[in-house]
């Protein structure tokens, strides 16, 4: 049976596979502790139990995955240094990451990027501000 922490796992993993990570995947929002940039926070944003007609088992799981980027060198270096982590066409960026493995090694029937937005400064905390975009994240399961 999937749950929160379980589908957030699964996405963690094939999160970890984007290099340019360097493994700084982190499943809770706010995170806590040190935060390295670059780098993916996972956050359930909203679930739809019963999906299917006749109140069905089918779920559907909404997630965001913030992309986080230093604005030490400046906002235009912030954005080409998320730029590549949102190619669709490669598994270096998140598209290709989540296409790999869609049942994120069997925690749901599927899962896709529905797209990204809000590429824009964000305020960590009371002193960081980092460069961020938002990807809107849709699981499935029975």
């Amino acid at each position: 049976m999937a749950n929160p922490r379980t589908i957030r796992a699964g996405i963690g993993v094939r999160l970890q596979t984007m290099s340019l990570l360097s493994g700084n995947v982190y499943e809770r929002w706010p995170p806590t502790g040190n935060l390295n940039t670059p780098c993916a926070i996972i956050d359930l944003s909203d679930a739809e139990p019963e999906q299917t007609f006749g109140r069905g088992e089918l779920t559907r799981w909404n997630f965001n995955v913030h992309l986080l980027a230093s604005v030490g060198g400046g906002l235009e270096n912030a954005q080409d240094v998320l730029d590549p982590l949102l190619a669709t066409s490669s598994t270096g960026g998140i598209f290709g990451a989540i296409a790999a493995d869609r049942t994120l090694g069997g925690r749901v029937d599927t899962c896709l990027v529905k797209g990204y937005r809000d590429h824009q400064p964000v305020e960590i905390g009371e002193n960081l501000v980092l460069y961020g975009v938002v990807c809107d994240l849709e699981a499935w399961s029975s």
